[in-house]
Parts: structure tokens; C-alpha cells; sequence
């Protein structure tokens, strides 16, 4: 909550014009938060404080800002912002950034670092219906599933449903669960959807 009121104050000291004191305010969102772990404002702050440094005529700052949001939030429409104002201002280092970030391609290599092919355990009628209950939200149900097929993970903590079923509770059913969290999978979230 406190990174979203430094980002009001610093977009309100933007529509007024006043540089400085927006751009103190997003250095002290940076420096009091320096992982945005909120999917709309992944990579907002600095993507703005690139926005005051062109403004101001710094465009080794304003470079180095765009770069940062794009290095460190990828998926986050704030990098998309920031490498389109990149092909505008600063064309020869948005391409040698899109170079460090896709070494495969820039290589020639055709193999992608991510690989989702076919395995035979997709197959399986347990995983289908692992996978089914999963979009149905029962994630506890899911899991049971993929505990059959040996995908179980012990040093997870059992989820709130089930928990509450083996103290005799009454529970909700149906509660929505991504598909990671119910096969146990860890993955961080990624922001890929903003609102601004």
C-alpha cells in the first residue's frame, strides 16, 4: 500500500509538471521497495523515473532506467512500454538489449530454453483428470490425482481444504487454485496482464 501512495504522489508531481519532486518520489518507492512484487507496477517506477530523465535531457539516465524495468520485470507491460520508447530514443542499445535477453535466438539456435514436449505422462487418465479438476477449482481432488501418478510433494504444507477436512471442519468447495500451486510446482507469479 505505501509503494502505491509513493506512485500517486509521484504521478501527481508528473501532471504538474514538476519533475524533481516526481522524480524523488519514485526514487523513494525504488529505495524503499526494489522488487515490485505487485503485477500492475512491475517495473512502473522505473519506467517513469526514465519518462522525467528525458524530459529533464538525461538520456544516459533515462536509458539506463527503460533498461532496468525491461531487465528486471520482462513480462510486465512496463517493459513493453519502456522498449518502445527505447525504439524511438535509444534504437542501437533497445537491440543490443533484446540481444541479452534472447542469447538462443541471437545465436542461431533453434532450441528454446523452455521445452514442453509431449511426455508420456501427459496421457495418463490421471493427469487428464488431474488437469480437469484443476480448472474446476478442486484443487484438493487434483492433487489426489497427481499423488496417485507419484507427483505428490511431501514437504509442501497441505492446503486450507484439507487441513480443514482432517479437523472434522466443514469446507468450501470449488475454491479456484492455478494449476501450479495444485500440482505443488512453486512457480513465482509472473506478471504478464497490467491495468495501466
Amino acid at each position: 500500500m505505501a509503494g502505491e501512495a509513493l506512485w500517486r504522489l509521484a504521478f501527481a508531481a508528473w501532471r504538474a509538471h514538476d519533475w524533481d519532486k516526481s522524480l524523488h518520489w519514485l526514487d523513494e518507492d525504488v529505495r524503499r521497495f526494489p522488487r515490485e512484487e505487485i503485477y500492475f507496477a512491475a517495473g512502473r517506477a522505473h519506467y517513469w523515473r526514465g519518462r522525467i530523465f528525458e524530459k529533464q535531457g538525461f538520456p544516459n539516465q533515462a536509458q539506463h532506467a527503460y533498461t532496468r524495468a525491461v531487465r528486471e520485470y520482462p513480462l510486465s507491460v512496463y517493459a513493453l512500454f519502456a522498449l518502445e520508447r527505447m525504439r524511438h530514443s535509444f534504437p542501437k542499445a533497445r537491440a543490443d538489449l533484446l540481444r541479452g535477453l534472447r542469447p538462443a535466438l541471437a545465436s542461431g539456435q533453434k532450441q528454446s530454453v523452455w521445452d514442453f514436449r509431449p511426455q508420456p505422462l501427459f496421457a495418463e487418465p490421471g493427469f487428464l483428470r488431474a488437469v480437469e479438476l484443476a480448472r474446476l477449482g478442486l484443487g484438493s481432488d487434483a492433487r489426489r490425482e497427481l499423488a496417485r501418478l507419484g507427483l505428490a510433494l511431501s514437504d509442501h504444507a497441505p492446503d486450507s481444504q484439507t487441513a480443514a477436512k482432517t479437523r472434522g471442519e466443514k469446507t468450501h468447495t470449488g475454491s479456484p487454485r492455478s494449476f501450479s500451486t495444485v500440482a505443488g510446482c512453486g512457480a513465482p507469479r509472473t506478471p504478464f496482464l497490467a491495468t495501466r
